[in-house]
Parts: structure tokens; C-alpha cells; sequence
């Protein structure tokens, strides 16, 4: 009779006396001898049987199929089996289909198609003790774990760089041939001196490598570092913060400037008060960002940050800059005249516009009071029981649907009033712009900026932007006009 052995120890088992992997094949080989059972193949596994998936327990299921003269599968007890409810689905379906009888020696019981109902209630009471039994040691273990986490105990996974452990009192202390290399990666993020690439990079050079992989820190790994807590004294376990006992190698407060960084887009910004156009601009050589630098301590050029590609770069001071936003304020400047003329001609528009919708308004009117009428005839019918229950649902849901959608057409074309107040004021704005401009700040140009105009692009030292609606309207309106600056929306601006 040809038979296969299967033995499985789970890591924390492997030490125990009678629980080996030797131990199990002796005692089941010696089974097989007192029993004329041929053994063909043995199986070892050292996997925990808590989740399905084993690569030997698999292996194993996949020859009993293809070899349907193996009838017999010898294993120590239950759980040495299995612990988990898809695997015993898989045993019971190979008991069944390819006629294989289970013999669990310790347990001195054997399982087969032919087996009582008796036993194979026992086989799943057995399987689920074990598989209870893992689901208590996980809980237990969690248990210690948060214990050992709220007495400031980090409780286990890798140690975070800057730091080692010692293995024979397993306390956690600080690297101190690298601590200060990961005081100057939060330092250098949190002044915005550089991005993650840049601290990757500058890391290299410091030959400062990652401890179990020996590899250079990358990109990915400096944010990990950076937004790690372990650093200034606690640590993160299941989802939540623990005060650690181990020494910060960092403060508090540098952390938190680190973590104010990322909040900013994770890249390194200028300070807008100096650089008031930092990141707003793009190159038109190479797609990057335009950057901005102080030059003999007071004068402030942009520049690309040539990141993509090397070219020739050229240095724009940010006086032109301001001129050429300036500039660009001509082509939707008016005066009053024209800007009276531009309100009446939208006031006219909208006349025409309220006129045609106040047409429709008596018929959306009439329709309201008609939909009311029979609502209210429809509800009487049901009452009378001329209707059923269901048709007033479906005809008074129907009749509420055509309801609401012409009243939200009438709140939608109601008066002009709130558009032409709204065109008063952007009109108020356009006769004022370039002495506005004048006197603002470089924080308010910007605000301006960020109203009046979009994509923006330096192609060599001329600036060339869009207006955003509805300016964009005006300059195409002014076109045909005498009015300085350029003819259209989307051209350079004048020099």
C-alpha cells in the first residue's frame, strides 16, 4: 500500500523535544513498517499551518492528484495537518473524490470516505481546537506586544537607521557614527535646503547605507526616515504613538518643521515674501521649474532649475519679471467710458436673455399649477380607492420629478440683478489694475497674478502667460482697439 509522510514544525516548535521534524518521520516510518505501508515520498514543512498556502502542504495535494495510486497519507495529529478551514475543505474533497484515507498516528484515528460521521465530527473539532488554538496564541502575543509598547518597549521590526540593538539585552541605542548624518537629512528638509532626491544623493556621498541591505538610502526610504517618530522618542505600533525608552536622536520641534514641510507639497519652496514667483513658472527648453536665487547679497534673478536637461540658462532679475506682469495688465485695462460701454452691452444682452426667459416663465407656471391640480385630484382618487396605492406612488413620484425640475429652471433663469453686480465690479477692477499693481507689495502681485493669469512660461527672458476668464474675454474684446500691449490672449506680453 504506497503512502506518503507529511511533517510540519512551526518556527517556535522546531526546538522542542518530540516535536522535530526527525522526531515526526521516525515515529511515522516506524508506523509504515508495522503496517506494510510503502512510503514513496516524505514531506517537510516548516511553515506555520495557521494560513492556507504552504508551498510543501501544496505540493503535496497536487501529487496525490496526479499519482491516484497514492491511498494513504500518514501525519502525526490534526494539527500538525492543518489549522485553517481551506484546507481541510481540500482534504475532505480529496478524501472523497480520489478515495484517500488520512492516518493521524498520535490520535490513533484515520479518516476516509467511509469513515462514521462520528469521526469526521471529531476530525473538525480537532482542526478547529487548532485552529482556535493559533487564534488565541495570535491574540496572546498581541497582548504582550501592546504591553511591551506602553511601557515604552519598541516590540519589534526593523531598527530605523541611526540606530543598533544589542543582542544580548536587546536595548535599542543610538549609532553614533551615523546619528549625526540623520540630524542633518531633518535639518536640510526642514529649511528647505533640499528636496528627498537631492538628501538621497547627498547621502550617498556619506557612504550612509541602509543595515540590512547595505544599499545606498533612497528616495522612497529618506521620506520613510523622515516621517519616522522614532527619531524624537516615540514610536508607531498597531496604528497608534507609544513614548519609547529610547534616546531621541532628534527634538520634537525639528520633527514637526520636517513634517510642516511635506505638507507643503513635499518639495522645498522658497520663501514667497522674497521669491514672490517661486514654482509658478516653467521652462520652455525643458518643462522644468523656474527657481529663484539672491545674487550679491540683494538682487534676485530666476532661473531653471535645469533638473531634466542641461542648456544654456539664462538669469531673469525679478524687476523684469514684475515689468512684464505689468506689462501684461495693459491689454485689460479700461477706462470708464469703455467701461460703461461694456455694461450696457452685457445689460443689453441680458435683457434680450430675461426677456426670452420671462416668455417661458408663464408656461412653466401654468404647468406648476397644473402638476398641483392633478396631484391633489390623484390623492383624492387614492382616498376613494378609484386608484391603487401603487399608482399614486408612481404618478405623484413622476408628477414631483417634473416639479422640481421646473422650479430649479426658474431659480436658474431668474433676474439679471446678481450678473450685472458681479460685471460692476470686475469692470471697477480692469479701470484700475495698473495703479494697483503700482502699489502693492510682491505677496499682493502675486495674489494678482494668481487671479488674472495661467501658464505660465520663461523662453529665455520674455514671459509668456494666458489670461484666465473672464480677462481673457476682455483682450479679445480690446483687440481692434487702441490699447497698448499684445493683440491677443495667448502671445508674448509687450516689451
Amino acid at each position: 500500500m504506497q503512502s506518503i509522510i507529511y511533517t510540519r514544525v512551526s518556527s517556535k516548535e522546531q526546538e522542542r523535544d518530540g516535536f522535530s521534524i526527525p522526531a515526526q518521520i521516525k515515529l511515522l516510518k516506524k508506523y509504515a513498517e508495522d503496517n506494510n505501508f510503502q512510503v514513496v515520498k516524505i514531506y517537510e514543512e516548516s511553515e506555520s499551518a495557521k494560513g492556507s498556502g504552504r508551498k510543501q502542504f501544496n505540493e503535496m495535494l497536487d501529487y496525490i492528484i496526479a499519482k491516484p495510486e497514492i491511498k494513504y497519507l500518514l501525519c502525526e495529529k490534526t494539527d500538525r495537518l492543518s489549522r485553517n478551514f481551506k484546507d481541510i475543505a481540500t482534504l475532505d474533497q480529496l478524501i472523497n473524490e480520489n478515495d484517500l484515507t488520512i492516518i493521524l498516528v498520535k490520535e490513533n484515528s484515520e479518516l476516509s470516505k467511509h469513515s462514521r460521521s462520528h469521526e469526521k465530527f471529531m476530525f473538525g473539532i480537532k482542526a478547529l481546537m487548532a485552529k482556535n488554538y493559533v487564534d488565541n496564541l495570535s491574540e496572546e502575543v498581541k497582548k504582550g506586544m501592546n504591553e511591551k509598547a506602553s511601557q515604552g518597549i519598541f516590540p519589534g521590526g526593523s531598527i530605523p537607521l541611526g540606530y543598533l540593538i544589542d543582542k544580548n539585552t536587546k536595548k535599542i541605542y543610538v549609532d553614533s557614527s551615523r546619528s549625526h548624518l540623520i540630524v542633518e537629512m531633518f535639518q536640510m528638509y526642514a529649511e528647505k535646503k533640499a528636496s528627498l532626491s537631492l538628501i538621497s544623493a547627498w547621502s550617498k556621498t556619506k557612504s550612509l547605507k541602509m543595515p540590512r541591505s547595505g544599499r545606498s538610502v533612497s528616495k522612497s526610504q529618506v521620506e520613510r526616515i523622515l516621517k519616522n517618530p522614532f527619531y524624537y522618542g516615540e514610536f508607531r505600533w498597531a496604528g497608534k504613538i507609544f513614548k519609547g525608552s529610547h534616546e531621541p536622536i532628534i527634538s520634537k520641534s525639528l520633527f514637526d518643521s520636517v513634517q510642516n514641510a511635506f505638507k507643503s507639497h513635499n518639495k522645498p519652496h522658497l520663501n514667497r515674501k522674497s521669491f514672490a514667483f517661486g514654482s509658478l513658472i516653467v521652462c520652455s527648453e525643458c518643462g522644468c521649474k523656474i527657481t529663484a536665487q539672491i545674487k550679491k547679497g540683494k538682487y534676485v534673478y530666476y532661473h531653471c532649475t535645469g533638473m531634466r536637461e542641461r542648456h544654456k540658462k539664462s538669469y531673469v532679475p525679478e524687476t523684469n519679471i514684475v515689468q512684464q506682469f505689468r506689462n501684461g495688465l495693459l491689454p485689460i485695462s479700461i477706462n470708464q467710458k469703455s467701461a460703461d460701454k461694456i455694461l450696457d452691452k452685457f445689460k443689453e444682452q441680458e435683457e434680450i436673455i430675461y426677456s426670452n426667459q420671462s416668455k417661458d416663465k408663464h408656461r412653466i407656471e401654468q404647468r406648476l399649477a397644473q402638476l398641483q391640480k392633478w396631484s391633489e385630484q390623484c390623492y383624492i382618487d387614492k382616498l376613494e380607492e378609484k386608484i391603487t396605492e401603487s399608482h399614486w406612488q408612481n404618478i405623484t413620484a413622476k408628477w414631483g420629478d417634473e416639479t422640481a425640475t421646473l422650479q430649479n429652471s426658474m431659480a436658474v433663469n431668474g433676474s439679471p440683478i446678481h450678473k450685472i453686480k458681479t460685471v460692476e465690479k470686475i469692470l471697477e477692477l480692469l479701470q484700475v489694475l495698473p495703479s494697483l499693481w503700482d502699489t502693492r507689495n510682491l505677496t499682493d502681485k502675486r495674489k494678482m497674478v494668481d487671479l488674472l493669469y495661467s501658464n505660465f512660461v520663461l523662453d529665455g527672458a520674455t514671459l509668456c502667460y494666458t489670461y484666465k476668464k473672464p480677462f481673457n474675454n476682455v483682450a479679445e474684446g480690446t483687440q481692434s482697439k487702441k490699447w497698448r500691449g499684445r493683440r491677443d490672449s495667448n502671445s508674448r506680453p509687450p516689451a
